[in-house]
C-alpha cells in the first residue's frame, strides 16, 4: 500500500478558509474530492486512502463547521458546502473531478455536479440517498431534534479524557471492533481541550442548520431523481443498528433502477468507510467511476 504521509492543507474561500487533508496519489494519478457525514471528519476517509494505494490523490474535506473547519463561519447549508467544494477544487487545480461523498456529504457531492458541471465529472456516493420524509404534520425542527438528540450529548458534553470519549462511541456499536490507529485518528481528532477535560468541536448550530435544510426543501430530495448519469452507490449491508437491513433498502434499488447499488458485506453505515473491507469497496467504486468519466470524454 502506499506510504505516502497525508498532508493537511488549508484552502482559503471568500469568507475564510477551510482544512482538507491529501493523501498524495503516484505522479500523474487522478485527484478525488472526498466529503464526510454529518458531524465527521476529513480523517474518516483514511482507510479509503490506503485502499486507494496510489492509484489516486484523494483529497478530503472537512466541512464547514466539522473538523479543522469548526471554526469557519456560516452561512451553512448544502449549497454553501456545494460552493466551498468547487473552490477546494480549484484550488487543487483539479477541475473536472470526481467528488465522492459519505451520507450528507453525497447530498453535498450532487449539489455540488447539479451547481458546477464543468467543475464535477463524476459522483460516488455512501450510505447517501435522499433525505428522509417526514410524516404530515410534523415540525421539521422537532423532527431535527429527535434525530440529532443522540449526537448533541456526545457532541456538548465535557469528557474527562479521550478513554471516556472512546467508550461513549463503542456503546453506539458502529465501530465495534474497529479500533486501529486509523480509527483512533479519526475519532480524537475531533476532541478539544475544553475546562480541564475534553469535548467535541463539531459546530452543532451548522449540523442543525444542515438537517434542517434535507429535512424541508424539496429540491435536496430529488437530487438524486434528477440525475440521469448512472451513479454508484455503496452501502453496508447493515444500518445504524449495526442489523439488516441497511438504511437504503430494496424500494430504493427498485426506485433508483438506473443508478449501479453495490454492497459492502458484513459492514455498517459507517464501517462501510473506516474498515478496510468496506473501503476496499469504495476505493474500488471510486476507481471505477475515474474510468468511467474517462471512456465519456
Amino acid at each position: 500500500m502506499s506510504t505516502a504521509a497525508p498532508e493537511a492543507i488549508r484552502v482559503e474561500t471568500d469568507d475564510g478558509d477551510l482544512g482538507t487533508i491529501r493523501w498524495r496519489g503516484t505522479p500523474g494519478a487522478p485527484v478525488v474530492f472526498a466529503l464526510p457525514g454529518m458531524v465527521d471528519n476529513a480523517w474518516v476517509w483514511s482507510a479509503v486512502a490506503q485502499q486507494l494505494d496510489g492509484a489516486a490523490s484523494l483529497v478530503a474535506v472537512d466541512l464547514r463547521g466539522r473538523g479543522s473547519s469548526s471554526d469557519s463561519l456560516g452561512p451553512f447549508g448544502i449549497r454553501r458546502h456545494a460552493d466551498d467544494v468547487r473552490a477546494v477544487i480549484h484550488r487543487f487545480n483539479a477541475a473536472p473531478a470526481v467528488v465522492v461523498g459519505h451520507s450528507l456529504g453525497g447530498t453535498v457531492a450532487l449539489q455540488a455536479a447539479a451547481a458546477h458541471p464543468d467543475d464535477v465529472s463524476g459522483v460516488v456516493l455512501v450510505e447517501s440517498g435522499p433525505p428522509p420524509r417526514i410524516d404530515p404534520g410534523v415540525d421539521p425542527a422537532t423532527r431535527m431534534q429527535e434525530i440529532l438528540a443522540p449526537i448533541a450529548d456526545l457532541a456538548r458534553r465535557v469528557w474527562p479524557d479521550r478513554v471516556s470519549y472512546e467508550a461513549a462511541i463503542d456503546e453506539i456499536g458502529l465501530l465495534r471492533d474497529l479500533h486501529n490507529p486509523e480509527v483512533e485518528r479519526y475519532l480524537l481528532s475531533d476532541l478539544v481541550e475544553h475546562a480541564g477535560g475534553f469535548r467535541s468541536r463539531v459546530n452543532m448550530a451548522a449540523v442543525e442548520h444542515d438537517l434542517l435544510e434535507l429535512l424541508s426543501d424539496e429540491e435536496l430530495r430529488t437530487l438524486l431523481d434528477r440525475r440521469a448519469t448512472p451513479t454508484i452507490l455503496v452501502q453496508g449491508e447493515y444500518g445504524l443498528n449495526n442489523a439488516p437491513p441497511p438504511v437504503f433498502d430494496d424500494s430504493y434499488r427498485d426506485r433508483y433502477h438506473w443508478h449501479e447499488w453495490r454492497t459492502a458485506e458484513g459492514c455498517n453505515f459507517l464501517s462501510v468507510l473506516v474498515g478496510m473491507d468496506g473501503a476496499g469497496v469504495v476505493a474500488r467504486a471510486i476507481l471505477d467511476e475515474v474510468g468511467s468519466v474517462t471512456r465519456r470524454s
